[in-house]
């Protein structure tokens, strides 16, 4: 018969929670601009968003896809602690949507310029046109593109 044991080592839990805990704390308000986000007006542990073309992504959404405002604007106004987006699996959650569904929109964002890919393990950040994010410390999050078209726009922006 099959015995369950207790943890032995609640305490080696608690810390890897506490670390979990501390990375996710992270970007605490989105501040919006009219235009590109200046990162010079943008305080720690906060982000900058460009509201203008973000209203005109969302409102103006391709055929036969409803959920593209509301996964849009989740999908900006909620950047990770770390300035990448949320994975597929947490949208999909928080929308009550298949994670195909977000799959498939993050493609287009990409391929309108809004986000780009960090990996090939579905890590995306954003356009620094799109979004500017800074550290606790006060340091704007920059990630490297695995495109090298992607990443020569990027450099041309920071």
């Amino acid at each position: 018969m099959y015995k369950s044991t207790p943890i032995s080592a609640p305490n080696k839990i608690e810390r890897g929670n506490d670390r979990l805990a501390e990375q996710m704390k992270g970007i605490s308000k989105v501040i919006t601009f009219d235009g590109p986000p200046e990162p010079e007006k943008i305080k720690p542990g906060e982000a900058g968003v460009n509201l203008s073309w973000l209203t005109e992504l969302a409102d103006n959404p391709p055929p036969k896809n409803r959920h593209w405002s509301k996964m849009l604007r989740e999908l900006v106004l909620n950047p990770r602690a770390d300035g990448t987006t949320p994975t597929n699996d947490e949208l999909a959650a928080k929308l009550e949507v298949f994670r195909d569904t977000v799959m498939r929109a993050k493609k287009r964002w990409q391929k309108i310029g809004v986000i780009y890919r960090v990996n090939y393990n579905g890590v995306y950040a954003y356009n620094p046109k799109m979004l500017v994010a800074k550290d606790k410390d006060g340091n704007v999050i920059k990630h490297v593109s695995i495109d090298v078209r992607a990443a020569s726009d990027m450099e041309a922006y920071h």
